[in-house]
């Protein structure tokens, strides 16, 4: 019985020995590793964007020299053996000396042409003799010519009427040829029903005074004949006066600075006649050059 007891107790103690205790649970405090943990960029602000930030103002050399000239004394922006070139004429008197700066680089004193400039938009920036600074955006378009006015016509409100008195634009030049053309077929009207009445007149003289119904008829004819030649002189002196305010510039010549040349100009004047009392009809046409 004592054997059997003993050999019953060294057949347990092995399962007993193979008991592990259990774990400790996790206590109440401990919170998991991934909620307490917060992204490193969450508080840091969004990057600002390159577009947002403003380009700084291009700071001119007013020591640089202007390029030289070709074999025609033009200056170039760029190769003239270039594709889709076009110039930039800039336009001012030259007692104002007005340097001229395109894109940064000095292309000499106004009035300049800049040739072989590629198609695009520039800034073109002048500098002045008190050392004002003007800036203005140009357009440059391929075999074109582009053109800024700089110095006192420059300060003149942008969007002006068109038949103010200023500089020939071709707006202006396009309504003066359209009014010249209008004036010249109203004048045409009016002289051509002007002889008209005077024949009608004279018609009514030679009749004899017998001849009551033919008198009444070269009356009538004579009297609308009349009134169309005056609709006819009065639509072409209206027409020329347009033509002359659009053609202000022509006439009176630019602007220019004391001591100098003014440009030559030429005006081209279209003046009706009109007869009084059944005398002479017709008009004038004067060219000044």
């Amino acid at each position: 019985m004592v054997l059997v007891g003993g050999l019953m107790l060294l057949g347990a103690a092995p399962a007993s020995a193979k008991k592990k205790p259990a774990p400790a649970p996790a206590s109440d405090d401990t919170t998991p590793a991934a909620d307490s943990e917060k992204p490193a960029d969450a508080d840091a602000k969004p990057a600002a964007q390159a577009n947002d930030v403003e380009k700084p103002k291009i700071i001119l050399d007013t020591n640089q020299e202007a390029p030289k000239t070709d074999s025609l004394g033009h200056v170039h922006f760029a190769s003239p053996n270039g594709e889709g070139l076009g110039r930039v004429v800039v336009n001012a008197p030259a007692t104002a000396k007005i340097k001229v700066f395109l894109e940064g680089r000095f292309f000499g004193t106004a009035p300049v042409t800049i040739f072989s400039v590629p198609k695009g938009d520039y800034i073109l920036e002048a500098t002045y003799p008190d050392g004002k600074q003007d800036s203005k955006p140009v357009s440059v378009s391929e075999n074109e010519e582009t053109a800024v006015q700089l110095g006192p016509k420059a300060s003149a409100a942008p969007g002006s009427a068109p038949f103010s008195t200023g500089e020939m634009t071709p707006t202006r030049s396009l309504w003066m040829k359209g009014l010249l053309i209008g004036a010249g077929a109203a004048l045409v009207f009016g002289v051509t029903f002007g002889i008209l009445e005077i024949k009608a007149e004279n018609d009514y003289q030679s009749t004899s005074a017998n001849d009551q119904s033919r008198l009444d008829s070269l009356q009538t004819t004579g009297q609308r004949d009349a009134t169309l030649a005056d609709v006819g002189y009065v639509v072409a002196a209206v027409a020329a006066i347009g033509a002359g305010i659009c053609a202000l510039p022509l006439i009176l010549g630019p602007s220019t600075p004391s001591g100098e040349k003014p440009a030559n100009t030429t005006a081209l004047s279209v003046v009706p006649m009109v007869g009084v009392g059944g005398g002479t009809t017709g008009g004038a046409l004067f060219l000044r050059f």
